[in-house]
């Protein structure tokens, strides 16, 4: 996997697992990066796989946590 990808996901990973406190929400978190994983997987570059990212459900899934762990209304 490019570097930046994994640079971007390691970010996104950060930014839940620093405020998730909760064991199902964390199991669940990490089955959603293995699919983000596997998705970037195929990607050639970075902006390759933004645009990926940004476009697919996992996005949607990742937003929904992120805004659950860092109490955003």
């Amino acid at each position: 996997m490019d570097t930046y990808i994994k640079a971007t996901i390691d970010a996104r990973k950060n930014l839940i697992f620093n405020h998730c406190y909760n064991s199902k929400i964390k199991k669940f978190t990490d089955f959603l990066f293995e699919k983000i994983e596997k998705m970037a997987e195929n990607c050639k570059n970075v902006e390759e796989f933004e645009n990926k990212f940004l476009e697919s459900k996992l996005c949607d899934r990742y937003r929904y946590i992120y805004e659950k762990t860092n109490n955003i209304k």
